[in-house]
């Protein structure tokens, strides 16, 4: 009984296709946080990124000048629960 082996010297493993993968489209992205993230700590408008069980995980410092909260004291907390009940639908 005989049993085919094939060879995998010629062909990328996982793990080294992922890390190829990332580098690529770390270099088709000009522009990463560090280029952004003064336009967005300068923005008048409120930019917010939520998770995805809505906990805030970031607002931009503009926050503060709408609703009087500093972005840290709001950080981490559910986003409906920053909202007052007669503003919700």
């Amino acid at each position: 009984m005989r049993t085919k082996v094939k060879s995998t010297r010629n062909r990328p493993q996982p793990a080294a296709s992922a890390i190829t993968e990332r580098k690529q489209v770390e270099k088709a992205l000009p522009y990463g946080e560090e280029y952004f993230r003064p336009l967005i700590e300068r923005a008048l408008d409120v930019i917010v990124v939520i998770n995805s069980d809505g906990t805030v995980r970031y607002e931009s410092p503009s926050i503060q000048n709408v609703t009087g909260y500093t972005p840290e004291e709001r950080q981490g907390k559910h986003f409906f629960d920053l909202i007052h009940p007669d503003d919700m639908a």
